[in-house]
């Protein structure tokens, strides 16, 4: 019925990379949701899990990952440091 389908992203940056990929496969998702509020909610935080975290570029977009799979790295330092 020709609607908007906005994702609202509450995961990880794995998690929003996929989403990333998914919006792009769709022809009616002109936003996605990204989780953004300083102090306590930066890229750095939220994204985590990723060697490289998403960015938002100077004009506003949010462009996928263009490596294999979803097209993000995982941070094993980071996963090894959490999982006990």
């Amino acid at each position: 019925y020709h609607k908007w389908f906005i994702p609202h992203h509450g995961g990880t940056g794995v998690g929003l990379a996929g989403h990333l990929h998914l919006c792009c496969a769709v022809p009616n998702c002109p936003y996605i949701e990204y989780f953004y509020d300083p102090p306590g909610l930066t890229v750095e935080a939220f994204q985590i899990l990723l060697e490289e975290p998403l960015r938002i570029d100077a004009e506003g977009y949010l462009a996928p990952p263009q490596k294999p799979g979803l097209g993000v790295s995982l941070n094993e330092a980071v996963i090894a440091k959490y999982s006990g």
